[in-house]
């Protein structure tokens, strides 16, 4: 799916696939605000490709530097 500005937006199975946690703890990341917001479209949530990939490269960064 897409939003009106042409980025495309993932449902939490998706997220699931690309970040290899369980729902619970992404839900629980973004509340502890470790996590991107995710969006709401009529009654479903999506998350922004842009944000997913600004927070992966994030953690690989913060990987690396610890090393």
């Amino acid at each position: 799916m897409t939003n009106p500005t042409g980025e495309s937006l993932i449902t939490i199975r998706q997220l699931c696939q690309i970040v290899p946690k369980s729902k619970a703890t992404i839900y629980r990341w973004v509340k502890a605000g470790l996590f991107p917001q995710p969006i709401k479209v009529n009654n479903s949530t999506f998350w922004k490709s842009s944000d997913i990939s600004a927070w992966i490269a994030e953690q690989t960064t913060a990987n690396t530097a610890q090393i």
